[in-house]
């Protein structure tokens, strides 16, 4: 990753990078209090925790907000691995914390369908993503724009060796599937963490919620209009058409 990054930005870079990471430890600390299981379990979080305590190191700058409070999660982490009878690590503000990392520096959201549409033909034009991101929906729009930025102005293989496979919402999140390896790889997992905590409706900060019948990640005022508007509404707001076309 430290290769990917010009001096002056890599901070903030690995910070995002971390934000996914704390996100997957708190997900599989929660798993293991929920299942109470063995010690098979708690062992398989000890190289999470080493992936995220090496991308921690790297950052020089101690005062961002995700640092101080990632160490000392890692640190209660650690402690409840080996003594599993430790109180359960609290995990809110981590999750908060990660999820604004993850949205910052995003572009704003199109505001029509006609400006949706401008900016898809924009990123469909880059050869390795092509019409595969006319699969993404409105709100995870600018995730795609600040990863394809990123790329452009930090990757090292150039985009002539990079493939997008298939772009689209799965089970609430962004299933956005490359052939890029690491370090560029960590700005597609980026992307697709940051999908997890926005609307993809809107754009704005939203979770995962499941019903019978769909796995969606939307803000509190989509998911009232997806349980009580009109059939399709979200759709609709998500892949907007132009009147008349």
């Amino acid at each position: 990753m430290s290769d990917l990054i010009v001096p002056s930005e890599h901070d903030a870079f690995r910070q995002m990078v971390l934000a996914p990471d704390l996100l997957d430890i708190a997900r599989r600390v929660e798993h293991v209090r929920r299942m109470q299981g063995g010690r098979r379990w708690y062992d398989e979080l000890r190289p999470r925790l080493r992936v995220a305590r090496k991308f921690l190191v790297e950052i020089t700058d101690r005062t961002l907000p995700l640092v101080g409070q990632a160490e000392r999660f890692l640190d209660d982490v650690e402690r409840w691995v080996q003594r599993p009878e430790a109180p359960l690590p609290r995990m809110d503000r981590i999750r908060e914390l990660a999820a604004a990392t993850l949205r910052e520096g995003l572009p704003p959201v199109p505001r029509t369908a006609l400006d949706r549409e401008a900016r898809c033909h924009r990123l469909a034009a880059r050869p390795w993503i092509g019409r595969t991101v006319w699969g993404c929906p409105l709100g995870w729009l600018p995730l795609i724009e600040r990863a394809e930025e990123q790329l452009r102005r930090f990757g090292q293989n150039g985009d002539r060796l990079w493939h997008t496979y298939s772009m689209e919402e799965r089970w609430g999140r962004l299933d956005w599937t490359t052939n890029l390896s690491y370090p560029e790889a960590h700005v597609i997992q980026c992307a697709v963490a940051a999908s997890e905590v926005t609307c993809l409706a809107c754009g704005n900060v939203g979770s995962l919620h499941k019903s019978e019948a769909w796995h969606l990640t939307l803000c509190d005022a989509h998911i009232f209009l997806e349980e009580h508007g009109p059939p399709e509404a979200i759709g609709k707001l998500a892949y907007p058409q132009r009147t008349g076309a």
